[in-house]
């Protein structure tokens, strides 16, 4: 490259030499038929010259407007890159968080049935204890059934209630978090594009 404009530069300083020793074509070649003749020659050689000069001018600038697009092209890509990643990354999160939640949604299921289980079987243990014991004592069975199994139910729904609200505190919470992040890369992002 420095080799082309040091050429360059030579051939701009003898055709300014050449063009202002035509400036006075009298003095510089006499009135001879074929100094006119080379005069004129010269003067078409240095008028094309010009002409080709600019043509490298404007390809020059081309030339460096192209070399900085490519350099904006490359920050785009990289920073699509990273973008993808982010993305990745926040799938990826998103995924666990969701294995995750559904560990959890079992493990309440399976303790909520615990429960369950425990509780019939105390209801079970309740009427049987009442048999041995004294008749005076001794209530009516089937409401007693009866009311245990609706606090059975009571139970699982208010804690299926609660197991919910916790599902939507967690999932709201998540989402927040990763439109927080997706917000930030965004913004890292559009900052990069201004510079």
């Amino acid at each position: 490259m420095d080799h082309i404009e040091s050429a360059q530069r030579r051939k701009q300083q003898q055709l300014a030499e050449l063009l202002g020793s035509t400036n006075g074509n009298e003095v510089a070649f006499p009135a001879h038929p074929e100094h006119q003749a080379a005069s004129h020659r010269f003067t078409l050689l240095a008028t094309k010259y010009k002409v080709l000069d600019r043509e490298y001018q404007i390809l020059k600038q081309q030339l460096a407007d192209a070399k900085q697009s490519l350099s904006a092209y490359s920050d785009l890509e990289k920073r699509h890159d990273k973008l993808q990643e982010a993305h990745l990354v926040q799938s990826a999160l998103v995924q666990r968080l969701q294995r995750e939640k559904e560990q959890a949604t079992a493990l309440k299921e399976k303790v909520i049935r615990q429960f369950e289980q425990t509780l019939a079987q105390q209801s079970k243990e309740i009427p049987e204890r009442r048999l041995h014991a004294p008749e005076a004592d001794t209530p009516d069975i089937n409401g007693g059934d009866g009311g245990t199994r609706e606090v059975l139910l009571r139970v699982r729904v208010q804690v299926l209630e609660q197991q919910l609200q916790t599902n939507a505190r967690q999932a709201a919470a998540e989402m927040s978090a990763l439109r927080l992040r997706i917000l930030e890369l965004e913004t890292a992002a559009s900052c990069r594009t201004v510079k």
